[in-house]
């Protein structure tokens, strides 16, 4: 009975530790202790990079849509849809009899008109006939020799053209249709200079510049990412998206990318080398400043928390540079931090084959043992 009655009174004395918790000014077991069970790393400078990603489009300055200039029946095409075309190449033909015909026709006209004007030349430099008469002669000639230029215009306009080297993409018509001047008649495109057009948030006027790195991924496909360069930064925000607009070139050689694929765009915001940089969930704000925590060490030796105020920076992806505050080699408190006032005692957690530390719970454990 007197050892049944001995482990109850330990068994309550512990208990009431464990709950409780001893001051830390009172002589108490160094077990029972207050501590906080922390995990900590060591900080070592490293290269951070915060990124803008935004959706942008596949666009190319030589996209055409070619239309008829002139009215007439399509007779055929010259090329097929796919086929690569030169610049200059006629790729469509339109039937040009009628104006061949009405330019045979004014050319005789401007023949006849220029006679006249010859004869009337002559005739007003012998003293005969009027200067109002040579003017009528000169102006007749001149007005059907214009018409007579712009039917051979016409007459040219009856050939389709590629007005840059590229691929016939699509084609509209189909030979014997009667067109009129607009009918759209193909599409030619040139996917060797293509560039990436990406609205920005206007928040960001003036980070952005031409020869700015940029990441683009396209398709979500890890085989389609480049590396690019931005080349026009617009100046004009749009009223209604309140983004200006980025042009992002880049390479394709062997023409992979396509017009109007979609683009994930990462554009560099922030590079800066050789930085403190710690998990944002790691930083609090106390009164009015923002803090972290450290290890150091009290008189004994024992492991504490010490509050250091800090600056930090920009953050991505929940991480943030510290400007000030921490250093190379200092023991950054990452988890537990949020239990921290300055000067806590610190139980810093180890690896489970390492960990041989005591706990109340454990003291009460080994009292029992013992006394049993």
């Amino acid at each position: 009975m007197k050892r049944i009655s001995t482990l109850s009174i330990l068994f309550s004395s512990l208990l009431l530790l464990t709950q409780c918790g001893a001051p830390e000014n009172m002589d108490a077991p160094e077990e029972l202790v207050r501590r906080v069970t922390v995990d900590t790393e060591i900080l070592q400078p490293e290269n951070f990079r915060s990124y803008l990603k935004q959706v942008g489009t596949v666009t190319s300055d030589f996209d055409a849509v070619l239309s008829a200039e002139v009215q007439g029946r399509l007779i055929r095409f010259n090329a097929k849809k796919g086929d690569r075309v030169e610049e200059g190449q006629v790729i469509a033909k339109i039937d040009d009899a009628a104006l061949s015909q009405e330019v045979r026709r004014m050319e005789a006209m401007v023949r006849q008109s220029k006679l006249q004007y010859d004869r009337q030349k002559e005739l007003n430099d012998q003293g005969i006939g009027s200067q109002s008469d040579l003017d009528n002669a000169e102006l007749t000639y001149e007005q059907q020799a214009a018409s007579l230029a712009s039917l051979k215009v016409s007459l040219e306009n009856t050939e389709v053209k590629a007005p840059f080297s590229g691929t016939l993409e699509q084609t509209f018509v189909d030979p014997g249709e009667l067109l009129s001047p607009g009918t759209p008649v193909a599409r030619v495109v040139s996917t060797t200079e293509l560039y990436v057009t990406v609205g920005i948030p206007s928040r960001y006027v003036g980070i952005l510049a031409e020869g700015d790195p940029v990441k683009l991924q396209f398709n979500q496909r890890d085989d389609l990412q480049v590396e690019g360069t931005i080349q026009f930064v617009g100046s004009t925000i749009d009223p209604q998206s309140r983004s200006f607009e980025v042009e992002v070139g880049f390479p394709n050689p062997n023409e992979i990318i396509k017009i109007d694929m979609v683009a994930d765009v990462e554009v560099v915001l922030d590079d800066m080398p050789n930085s403190i940089v710690v998990g944002e969930e790691y930083v609090f704000s106390k009164q009015g400043n923002m803090v972290a925590y450290i290890v150091a060490s009290d008189e004994q030796g024992n492991p504490i928390s010490r509050e250091v105020v800090i600056d930090h920076g920009p953050v991505y992806k929940s991480e943030t540079v510290i400007l000030s505050g921490l250093n190379p080699g200092d023991q950054f408190i990452t988890n537990g931090s949020s239990y921290l006032q300055d000067g806590t005692r610190l139980q810093i957690r180890t690896t489970s084959s390492e960990s041989n530390a005591s706990t109340p719970e454990s003291a009460l454990s080994e009292a029992l043992n013992e006394t049993l």
